[in-house]
């Protein structure tokens, strides 16, 4: 897993705007009574990458080694897992076999380090000795500085509610924050031993983005579907506090005359 580093962001960066009632007063904000999952589908036998793994992906840079893992579902005894990244470098690596019972096998790789890198990587998973899909594979990763964005309802206000989004947006469409990468989960992440859990997670959501409505927003459809490359669809409903920071950092670099930094949010707020 990237080694993330933790964003204690100043929520002040995220300005909330409220409906305007007549005097001038500001209605209260109400949370929904609820809010309801669709039940994830089962994963199909064979390999996969953790859902913490998807296209897109921004890996850590750096002299430490970045671990991606996964699981073998319907697994047989004997399985063997190796890892091959392309790109950046071209390379094998043998996997960790981290937890094995008779139905499942979790494994964990450790990546070759390396420095900050734009291009397209692509890591294949491949097995031996499993059943379904004995490969799989994740592209357009790149290596860059990860955010771990964490913390309750200041840093969960989405862009959608911030004073100065409109901005925002207008330099999204310009092609400003491409170096930007989001990844936002729709449950709690939690980390163990700097890894990101559950190694087995249910796949992204559809495109229709039914999974989840917003909470900030409930009758807004919240679309969690694995690394996000920067657009103000994708921006929209993400942690506001944790964007300016990475537009700060970025619009630092740019208007120094520097390339801009590869920079990849991971948002896990309630």
């Amino acid at each position: 897993m990237p080694c993330f580093r933790l964003a204690l962001l100043l929520p002040a960066l995220a300005a909330a705007e409220y409906a305007a009632q007549p005097g001038g007063m500001h209605a209260p904000f109400v949370y929904p009574s609820s809010i309801e999952l669709a039940a994830p589908p089962a994963p199909a036998p064979g390999i996969s990458f953790s859902g913490v793994f998807t296209d897109h992906t921004v890996l850590q840079r750096g002299t430490a080694q970045a671990a991606v893992y996964g699981a073998v579902t319907g697994a047989a005894t004997g399985v063997t897992v190796s890892v091959s990244e392309v790109g950046v470098a071209e390379y094998s690596v043998k996997a960790q076999i981290v937890e094995q019972t008779a139905e499942n096998v979790t494994w964990k790789a450790l990546l070759h380090p390396h420095a900050a890198y734009g291009g397209n990587v692509t890591i294949t998973a491949s097995c031996a000795g499993c059943s379904g899909n004995t490969s799989a594979a994740i592209s357009d990763l790149t290596y860059g500085d990860v955010w771990f964005c964490s913390g309750q309802s200041n840093m969960e206000l989405p862009m959608q509610h911030a004073l100065t989004r409109n901005r925002t947006y207008e330099m999204l469409a310009a092609g400003r924050y491409g170096n930007i990468r989001t990844y936002k989960r729709s449950e709690h992440l939690k980390l163990r031993d700097g890894e990101a859990l559950p190694f087995i997670l249910p796949p992204p959501a559809p495109p229709s983005c039914t999974q989840q409505s917003g909470r900030f927003s409930p009758d807004t459809p919240t679309c969690y579907n694995g690394w996000q490359i920067a657009n103000a669809s994708t921006v929209d409903e993400f942690s506001a506090a944790c964007w300016f920071t990475a537009q700060e950092l970025t619009d630092i670099e740019i208007d120094s005359n520097r390339s801009a930094p590869i920079l990849g949010l991971v948002q896990s707020a309630w």
